[in-house]
């Protein structure tokens, strides 16, 4: 049925989406030269052969399909096709398995496996030996007037669930939330002083960097329901980071610095966001808001590194689709409509893999895309 579902939806996906800019972007509209166009060429199923949960981390690596089972912390793997390869790791003592009890984020760098449960670590080569673990050590450390600062690293807890943990030379990268100062009473403060990224260094767990600080939008209209980050390097490992209510892409370099900013709204988007306050129904504001407003859910450079793929959710219920943007050169080539809850799990040089997880029907559905250069 998925899969007929989606044959249906395909000729309405071929090219890119010309419809208007939102007015709500918070910067300004980037260069736009429409030269490319997205193509859905397959869509399927992960194999069914084999029992999922559904409730997992879907990621890319040497022309497979990974997906790590939160229930029974296998990792998975898969072929282009969604065809089953084997499973590897669970949950269990050995140095070939996960010494915890939920996987609650993962992510893959050059054949080697990073996986969190809460703030431990552990880290996996490429034959899914561990290598290293670690737990990452988080206080807070307060000023002599007793205030705590939002430039402290220490205070900095909780990856933030499938939101992106990178590691390079040694370091992990990890989306991280300002637990110690409060988002709804102190907004001014959170927002101002906030970093979204954590740097933490692997040999001794130490959080020793903040990177990505709150862009203006965000201090002036306290979008609280989407204070998160997305991000990726290059292979030369600059750092592309995008914000959930902020439609520009941000570009650092090695030392962190801001180099290149840019970046469109996406089609049709719905920002209306409601400013929140505290209430005893403040989570159920929160999950509202996400559920039915838009924002930019994932950023991914492509392999080889030319190309930024950003997917971005439109928001309302009665919309049948979500968008799709590709970068080149800090200019927008392409805006396409893709199905409705699809995610980025990455790219192998010639396609563009996207996935959507159905809890209900223990599934996990897959569309490859090509892109095509118009011009």
């Amino acid at each position: 049925m998925t899969k007929n579902i989606l044959l249906l939806l395909l000729p309405l996906l071929v090219s890119c989406n010309n419809g208007e800019q939102s007015p709500y972007e918070i910067a300004y509209s980037g260069e736009i030269d429409k030269k490319y166009e997205l193509c859905f060429s397959d869509c399927f199923k992960l194999d069914t052969t084999i029992d999922i949960s559904a409730v997992g981390f879907v990621d890319f690596n040497n022309s497979n399909i990974l997906y790590a089972d939160v229930t029974t912390g296998k990792l998975n793997i898969f072929d282009t096709t969604g065809k089953f390869q084997r499973s590897v790791l669970g949950y269990g003592r050995s140095r070939r398995e996960i010494p915890t009890t939920e996987i609650t984020n993962f992510g893959v760098s050059d054949s080697t496996y990073l996986i969190f449960s809460d703030l431990a670590y552990y880290i996996y080569d490429s034959t899914f030996s561990m290598i290293n673990n670690g737990y990452v050590k988080t206080m807070v450390r307060e000023t002599s007037s007793g205030d705590v600062r939002g430039n402290n690293p220490m205070i900095y807890t909780w990856a933030q669930r499938n939101r992106g943990v990178k590691l390079m030379d040694g370091k992990i990268f990890s989306a991280s939330s300002l637990r110690r100062i409060d988002i709804i009473n102190e907004k001014d403060k959170y927002f101002g002083e906030g970093y979204t990224v954590l740097k933490i260094d692997i040999e001794n767990s130490q959080p020793e960097n903040l990177i990505g600080k709150y862009s203006s939008g965000y201090l002036k209209n306290h979008w609280k329901a989407f204070g998160g980050c997305t991000f990726d390097f290059d292979s030369q490992n600059n750092m592309y980071l995008s914000f959930e209510a902020d439609s520009l892409v941000y570009k650092l370099d090695k030392a962190f610095n801001n180099i290149s900013t840019y970046g469109n709204s996406g089609v049709n988007m719905n920002v209306n966001y409601r400013e929140l306050s505290p209430s005893d129904n403040l989570y159920d504001d929160i999950t509202t808001e996400r559920e039915t407003k838009g924002y930019y859910e994932k950023i991914r450079v492509l392999k080889g590194g030319e190309m930024v793929v950003r997917v971005y959710r439109r928001g309302d219920a009665d919309m049948a689709n979500d968008g799709l943007q590709i970068y080149r050169d800090n200019v927008l080539m392409c805006d396409a409509t893709i199905p409705k809850g699809f995610s980025l799990a990455g790219n192998d040089g010639k396609s563009l893999y996207l996935y959507k997880m159905d809890e209900d029907n223990q599934t996990v559905s897959i569309v490859k895309a090509i892109i095509i250069e118009t011009k």
